[in-house]
């Protein structure tokens, strides 16, 4: 009788390994697919915007670099849509252990200034004001691409549950050897009974 319960257990959790592996292995090629399908549109919108930026280089009027603005900006934002899309991809990388960051040095002045260029359009369709402040020459050590995507989710989340007119402030400083960011918003934050959820 132990056996057979023995055995039975074993061929129980065999077929849940199974079953894992083939969520794992589905999930994986739907992230394939998909990244591969969006990367066409956003080569597409890419060439249009290089293809306008062409079209209105000789014109020097207000309206004209304005459009120009807005085009750098869209660019910008397709540049880090398809980033992210291949972030999709390294799940696998990080399951399998062989996922790694490129840490580096960076100017957090300059950091900041790059992620309010591309996140402030979200900020100005609500009427709400973003600011990022930091201390003077302030460095740190940190993967650009992975510290852009923990920020503009904390600041894109911040914008979304910050009613119109509200403020999102950014903010860094030292703390020894440590560079401390906070994002503040006005909003109402996540409802008391929702934080043992969270």
């Amino acid at each position: 009788a132990s056996d057979l319960r023995r055995s039975a257990l074993e061929a129980d959790l065999s077929r849940q390994v199974l079953r894992e592996q083939d969520a794992v292995r589905a999930r994986d090629e739907l992230v394939a697919v998909v990244s591969h399908d969006l990367r066409s549109p956003l080569t597409v919108i890419v060439m249009q915007c290089g293809m306008m930026q062409r079209v209105i280089a000789a014109d020097a009027s207000p309206a004209s670099k304005r459009l120009n603005s807005a085009i750098d900006t869209l660019q910008r934002a397709s540049g880090r849509m398809t980033r992210l899309l291949e972030d999709l991809l390294d799940t696998s990388k990080i399951e399998a252990g062989r996922y790694s960051i490129d840490v580096q040095p960076l100017d957090v002045s300059q950091f900041f200034e790059d992620t309010w260029s591309l996140l402030s359009p979200l900020a100005q369709n609500k009427y709400i004001e973003l600011t990022f402040t930091t201390e003077p020459e302030l460095k740190m050590f940190a993967d650009p691409e992975r510290m852009f995507q923990v920020l503009s989710n904390l600041v894109g989340n911040a914008i979304k549950f910050t009613p119109k007119a509200g403020t999102v402030s950014v903010n860094a400083r030292a703390d020894g050897d440590t560079v401390v960011v906070t994002v503040v918003d006005s909003g109402n934050g996540i409802a008391p009974d929702q934080l043992p959820h969270i």
